[in-house]
């Protein structure tokens, strides 16, 4: 048994802490903008791009050179018409994303990058969606769901269980120890009493509802008159929530992230 003065909330309170985020909004809301302000602040970036829309981001970095601190792998599944049906072709994405989790490019595994580091996601519905057609493409699936031989629960059961899992590891500061920050779009369903709700996407609805107990932080990415913002606290139906108690409920799209880690886990180590 341990005191709570040996866990790693107290015990980063003076030194770094790691941060693991879900940032989830609408498409064109700024989730992948947002991250601009993270580079400029100097850290080093690795992105596992299943969207292929890194456009916002090298246009909102102010100082350009430090696009040479952010690595991305494009990781997209291919199609193929059998019929009227459009069905999976190659399904490279998720093993992709995985080999790369076990060394990125030379640089080791996750599990040793340092804390300059930040690892993204962009975003969960596609890498899940991706474990899904790895899924398909493993079982020779080419037929549309609701069909005959076409994917049953068991295949959605798989797809899911293999995104939890990476969540999971991911976002377990024992193991990974540098910041995951996870992009996602909502997706409305209803909670058990019937009642309409945002959760962030993945694949199946089992899965949605659950998926943000895995991180400390989870924030809303919104537009309202013209204006992106970054909300930090519950929001109507949207839980956020914070490992920190931050000083502000909502932050600016261009710096906000920024001004986020440098509450939560403080200046960058290098300064």
């Amino acid at each position: 048994m341990s005191s709570l003065l040996e866990h790693p909330a107290h015990k980063s309170a003076d030194k770094r802490g790691t941060f693991k985020g879900l940032i989830v909004g609408d498409s064109g809301s700024g989730k992948t903008g947002a991250l601009a302000s993270l580079v400029d602040a100097g850290y080093k970036m690795r992105i596992m791009d299943f969207d292929a829309g890194l456009d916002p981001l090298v246009g909102y970095v102010k100082d350009k050179s430090k696009l040479g601190n952010v690595d991305f792998q494009t990781l997209r599944d291919t199609f193929k018409m059998r019929g009227s049906y459009l069905a999976v072709d190659k399904a490279p994405a998720y093993q992709r994303g995985m080999a790369l989790l076990q060394d990125w490019n030379g640089d080791g595994p996750v599990q040793s990058w340092d804390p300059d580091t930040i690892l993204v996601i962009d975003t969960l519905g596609r890498m899940a969606r991706a474990s899904f057609n790895m899924v398909l493409q493993a079982n020779a699936i080419i037929s549309p769901s609701g069909t005959r031989g076409g994917p049953e629960q068991s295949h959605y059961g798989t797809a899911m269980e293999n995104v939890e899992r990476t969540i999971s590891l991911l976002t377990n500061p024992d193991i990974v120890p540098c910041h995951v920050l996870v992009n996602a779009h909502w997706a409305y369903q209803e909670d058990g009493s019937g009642i309409l709700r945002p959760f962030p996407e993945t694949i199946g609805n089992k899965l949605n509802p659950k998926v943000g107990r895995d991180f400390n932080n989870l924030y809303s990415v919104s537009v309202s008159a013209g204006k992106r913002s970054i909300k930090v606290v519950k929001d109507g139906v949207i839980a956020c929530k914070a490992s920190r108690l931050l000083s502000k409920e909502q932050y600016g799209i261009e710096s906000g992230l920024a001004d986020i880690f440098l509450e939560v886990v403080g200046p960058h180590p290098k300064g």
